[in-house]
C-alpha cells in the first residue's frame, strides 16, 4: 500500500488556501483595473493566483509518492513562542524596548532546550542592543529604551 506524502499535501493546500484568500480579498476590496491601467488590486490578486499555482504544484505530486508520516506538533514550542509574543506586546510600553526584548528572548528560549543559560543571556543582550540600535537609533522610531517603570525610580534620575 502506498502512503502519501502528507507533509507536502498539507503544505500545498495551505499555499493554495492562502493564495486563494489573498486573491479573493484583492478582487472584493480593490479595483483590479485593466491590463493597460492596472489597479491596486491587480498585484495582490496576481500574487495570490501564483501562490495557488505553486500550492497545486507542491500538492499534486505528493498524492502519488510515499512520504514520512505526519509529525506530532510540538505543543511546548507553540506555547512558549505565543507566550513570548504576548509578553512583548504587553510589556514594551511599560518596561521599554531593551527589557521587553530581553524578556521575549528569555521566554522563547524555553521552547527548545538546545541553548543554555549563558547562550540565551548573550543572545538576549545582543538582540536587545541590536534592536535598540536598529529601531531607535538608525531608523529613528521613537521607542524608549527603558519605559515608564524605569523613569519613576530615583536611581535613573
Amino acid at each position: 500500500m502506498l502512503t502519501r506524502d502528507y507533509q507536502d499535501i498539507i503544505a500545498g493546500a495551505l499555499f493554495a488556501l492562502i493564495g486563494g484568500s489573498v486573491s479573493l480579498w484583492a478582487w472584493a476590496y480593490y479595483p483590479l483595473g485593466s491590463i493597460t491601467h492596472m489597479g491596486p488590486g491587480a498585484f495582490p490578486a496576481g500574487l495570490g493566483v501564483l501562490l495557488m499555482i505553486i500550492g497545486a504544484l507542491v500538492m499534486l505530486p505528493a498524492f502519488f509518492r510515499a512520504g514520512p508520516s505526519i509529525p506530532m506538533p510540538d505543543i511546548r514550542a507553540f506555547v512558549f513562542i505565543a507566550l513570548a509574543l504576548t509578553l512583548f506586546s504587553f510589556t514594551i510600553r511599560w518596561l521599554g524596548l531593551v527589557p521587553a526584548i530581553i524578556l521575549v528572548v528569555m521566554t522563547s528560549v524555553l521552547a527548545d532546550n538546545k541553548l543554555g543559560i549563558v547562550g540565551s543571556t548573550a543572545l538576549a543582550v545582543g538582540l536587545s542592543i541590536a534592536g535598540w540600535l536598529i529601531f531607535a537609533v538608525a531608523l529613528g522610531i521613537p521607542l524608549q529604551p527603558f519605559g515608564q517603570v524605569w523613569q519613576n525610580w530615583q536611581f535613573w534620575q
